[in-house]
């Protein structure tokens, strides 16, 4: 496709900020995040990240990225350099349920701090869509896990209007 002007070349669309604000909406709403948290979790860590990346959309279409084994990768980059495996099982049991073995802190600790955004934002939402329970439960749960583990990337991200909905 050739480069006329108003078009993308390489999509055929060209993408309007009010496109963009659209998207990350309702892609917040789908994740129980506020749009500041949302930017929050984006701007965490010392490499800041593009807020569609973190929200796992497609930067040519704006859609959610096709479903991908989000838990075993998130499973996977924070069992590097540690004696035992976390599973995507036991990842997203510690998750749901907010409770974290002492033999698995450390990964967990590494999944909340260390994990690109992507990752942890992706993995969340499939251990919610998995096990059936509510993404804001499964944002709460996070929230007290990396108070526990005196985590320093995801602040008070469990603290929303989303979480007082499913009291």
């Amino acid at each position: 496709m050739s480069n006329q002007p108003g078009r993308a070349w390489h999509t055929g669309w060209v993408k309007t900020a009010a496109d963009i604000e659209t998207a990350i909406a309702v892609r917040c709403a789908a994740l129980g995040l506020a749009r500041a948290q949302a930017q929050a979790l984006a701007d965490a860590g010392p490499f800041p990240s593009d807020l569609v990346d973190v929200l796992g959309l497609n930067p040519d279409t704006l859609a959610p990225l096709p479903a991908k084994r989000w838990l075993w990768m998130a499973a996977q980059t924070s069992s590097v350099s540690y004696c035992g495996v976390l599973t995507p099982d036991m990842l997203q049991a510690v998750l749901v349920g907010g409770d974290v073995a002492d033999e698995y802190r450390a990964h967990v600790t590494h999944f909340l701090d260390e994990a690109p955004m992507q990752i942890v934002v992706m993995a969340i939402e499939q251990a919610a869509q998995q096990s059936g329970v509510p993404i804001a439960r499964i944002w709460r749960n996070v929230d007290q896990l990396n108070r526990k583990l005196h985590g320093s990337r995801l602040g008070n991200v469990g603290e929303s209007t989303c979480v007082a909905q499913i009291e």
